[in-house]
């Protein structure tokens, strides 16, 4: 039946195929031989497309799902219910941790593959107070990209993170209910000026390998200095 998309390996030598017959095929180019077909969850398939490392792939398909599959023995690794509409596409990001989908319903969403969590999730609630967009303080600009991703208050709307109140001295991973990711599970450490620093300085992908936090970093010292001023005043009095 046809083939809806194709994905090359990292290497080159192997080929993904994506089918409206329910499956996705692994291909030897340099044999020319079928290695292994994997029957993916109910409906066609519209995407496929290998890891970073050319271990595991990614589906989207007609039931709005993104599958991670286990390409050496054809085993689902994560499901992750992306879309209620079709998902016509999904593509890893370049560390491998995350997934991009792109559906009929006409939204690109990002998504935590290890958690199946939802990242910069769209706020359809009130988005509470907001004092960062009046500020003066120098910090305030850049915290705007926080505050996509976590309220100021433990009762405030929910984000793809973990809320910031009492952010300061607070152990890390140690929010009830929040779904940290393993990199997050049973560490030591604390929230402080020197820890946050090294945060946004190393970036969240080294100081805390595998974490659900997209990669970002603040390369000058005395922006970086002045955004973590601002997040001990903002956060020092959240409830």
């Amino acid at each position: 039946m046809g083939v809806t998309a194709l994905s090359l390996s990292p290497d080159g030598k192997m080929l993904l195929s994506a089918s409206i017959d329910k499956s996705i095929r692994l291909w030897d180019l340099q044999e020319n031989i079928e290695l292994r077909k994997i029957d993916v969850r109910d409906g066609q398939v519209y995407d496929v497309q290998f890891s970073p490392d050319g271990q595991r792939a990614l589906t989207a398909g007609k039931d709005g799902y993104v599958v991670e599959w286990n390409l050496s023995n054809g085993l689902p690794l994560h499901e992750i219910a992306a879309h209620e509409r079709i998902a016509w596409a999904a593509r890893y990001t370049p560390d491998g941790r995350f997934a991009v989908s792109a559906s009929s319903d006409e939204q690109a969403r990002i998504w935590h593959i290890e958690t199946g969590d939802r990242i910069g999730q769209t706020q359809i609630a009130d988005a509470g107070p907001q004092p960062w967009l009046e500020s003066d303080h120098p910090g305030a600009k850049l915290f705007t990209k926080c505050a996509k991703c976590h309220a100021l208050s433990a009762d405030g709307p929910s984000r793809s993170g973990p809320h910031f109140a009492h952010l300061f001295n607070r152990k890390a991973g140690s929010i009830e209910n929040y779904r940290y990711s393993a990199a997050l599970t049973g560490v030591q450490f604390r929230w402080d000026e020197k820890n946050l620093f090294r945060l946004f300085d190393e970036g969240p992908d080294k100081m805390l390998p595998g974490t659900k936090m997209p990669v970002q970093r603040v390369t000058d010292d005395k922006q970086l200095s002045d955004l973590v001023d601002y997040l001990r005043i903002l956060t020092s009095t959240g409830d």
